[in-house]
């Protein structure tokens, strides 16, 4: 299988050869910027930090994945691991509380879930701010071989149900255990959930259905413990939908559709909801726009909602690949291939605003423009 084909979510950019890691001050403008070689040898497609912020993981089409920590003012590599057989499109790490587990989905069709056996490195361990090559790895999927460590991470289960690539593989709310769901490019969302967290090898299939007939590129979950489980899903197609869980009929039941995009949606985040009356979902598109809705759901069945698009925004003038929230999901940050991430945030009246602009060249951040909250 050809590592270096890229599915139709993933731009073109030139292989990687640094990371910028960023932590906001007391200002949303002033940013501590860190930059360091990435020591991948490809593309490097995500990068996912731990719960604390402490860790990161990032993957490649080097079939790399690469765990990297904090370490006073640098990150160093801590391990590194052939994780799969084609390019690594995305990793994500599980709560704290089941463990340091990493899943991880590609391009060779498989989902694989990873273990951080709570190993040590010695003196000999890369740090970021080194520029040397590699440290060794083994030869195919397995457990890190960094110099110095005494096992390191471990493939405790590979999910081969898909039938074509992986694109996205995301953790539920610890609230519903540990379960996992998968987008990929055969159109379905699959449903994986360790019925004992103690046995990371047993990941049996609980649901899966197709959420998009042109291929399921990104999912993502809502965290209310108040409702039923209930994700998001964009795709190929211009239409995202919410999924809920029908406990009746123990079946997955589309709750609303987010109908305006014009073209494939590349991601999608739901808000952290933190007793607000209504739930604030976002998407980034191909169209070159983001969105953000207001989806409100029914207080007499929580498997009907409406839906309103509350801003639509082209600051960046290109396709957008991600949008995030913050913890409380009251700012909402935005990469395209402008190279810029653009911060986004509401005044009292509900109107979005760019509030910065951080540049992907590590040059001055841009104040947004005078009529910024006037405008789309």
């Amino acid at each position: 299988m050809n590592a270096m084909v890229r599915p139709p979510c993933f731009p073109a950019h030139p292989a990687a050869s640094t990371l910028t890691a960023s932590l906001p001050l007391l200002s949303s403008v002033q940013k501590i910027f860190r930059r360091f070689p990435s020591q991948h040898s490809d593309f490097v497609h995500d990068m996912s930090f731990d719960f604390y912020g402490q860790r990161l993981a990032t993957c490649s089409s080097d079939r790399k994945i690469k765990i990297w920590e904090e370490h006073g003012q640098e990150w160093r590599l801590e391990h590194e691991w052939n994780a799969h057989q084609a390019s690594v499109w995305k990793v994500e790490w599980a709560h704290p509380e089941f463990g340091q587990i990493l899943a991880s989905c590609s391009f060779d069709r498989t989902v694989s879930i990873w273990e951080d056996q709570g190993l040590y490195l010695n003196a000999s361990t890369v740090s970021a701010s080194s520029l040397a090559g590699d440290s060794a790895a083994s030869n195919g999927p397995g457990p890190a071989t960094n110099t110095g460590t005494k096992e390191g991470w471990r493939n405790q289960a590979q999910l081969v149900d898909a039938r074509d690539s992986v694109h996205d593989v995301k953790f539920a709310p610890r609230h519903l255990g540990l379960r996992l769901a998968t987008a990929s490019e055969d159109g379905f969302v699959r449903m994986y959930e360790a019925i004992d967290v103690m046995n990371l090898s047993h990941w049996p299939l609980q649901e899966e259905f197709l959420a998009d007939k042109d291929g399921a590129t990104c999912v993502s979950w809502n965290k209310s413990r108040f409702d039923v489980p209930m994700i998001v899903v964009g795709g190929n197609s211009d239409v995202a939908k919410v999924w809920g869980y029908n406990n009746s009929y123990r079946r997955w039941q589309i709750v609303a559709e987010l109908v305006g995009h014009t073209d494939a949606i590349h991601d999608v985040c739901w808000a952290p909801n933190m007793g607000r009356s209504s739930h604030l979902l976002a998407t980034a598109s191909k169209d070159r726009s983001v969105r953000i809705w207001r989806l409100t759901i029914q207080e007499d069945d929580h498997l009907q909602a409406d839906v309103e698009e509350v801003a639509r925004k082209h600051h960046h003038d290109s396709e957008v690949w991600r949008v995030e929230w913050n913890v409380t999901g009251t700012m909402l940050a935005s990469s395209g291939d402008d190279g810029t991430v653009r911060m986004w945030k509401s005044d009292f009246e509900g109107n979005w605003a760019c509030v910065n602009t951080i540049c992907g060249d590590l040059g001055p951040a841009m104040a947004p423009p005078p009529m910024d909250l006037r405008t789309s």
